[in-house]
Formats: structure tokens, C-alpha cells, sequence
């Protein structure tokens, strides 16, 4: 978790990463999603 209080995913198999902040049940894509890089 960063300072401002964001929860960093990565997920390989859809190569993305995703920021969740507490409470979200969904994430946003902040880098990849748009398949093998």
C-alpha cells in the first residue's frame, strides 16, 4: 500500500496491474490489459 492509501495488483496472467483503494471491490487497470507485451 502506498502513502496515499492505493493497493498495487499484478496479475501475470492477464498482464496487468490494477490499483484498488480500501473499500473498492474493483479495480482500475493502470498499466497493461491489452494482452502480451
Amino acid at each position: 500500500m502506498d502513502d496515499d492509501g492505493f493497493l498495487y495488483i499484478a496479475d501475470y496472467e492477464k498482464g496487468e496491474v490494477r490499483r484498488y483503494r480500501m473499500g473498492e471491490n474493483q479495480g482500475i487497470i493502470v498499466a497493461g490489459g491489452r494482452g502480451q507485451g
